[in-house]
């Protein structure tokens, strides 16, 4: 989604979210190297942010486990 190469990540969740008419999963990785610049190439908005910032942005329901792990991070 970002077009970047990952050259090294590490695993920070995996998780289900039930929505009323199916079941997601949700895998976050922790990058600590890639090559290439990150950009949107889904057309979605792209938006660099604090982990401390995070809680004042609109973040799904389902994506909010994510942003309680990278805030215990920083």
């Amino acid at each position: 989604e970002l077009g970047v190469e990952v050259r090294s990540a590490q695993r920070l969740m995996r998780y289900p979210h039930a929505y009323p008419d199916r079941v997601v999963w949700l895998d976050m990785w922790i990058v600590t190297d890639w090559r290439g610049e990150p950009g949107s190439l889904d057309g979605q908005a792209l938006k660099w942010v604090q982990p401390a910032m995070l809680d004042g942005e609109d973040i799904l329901e389902a994506d909010r486990p994510i942003v309680a792990a990278l805030m215990q991070r920083a």
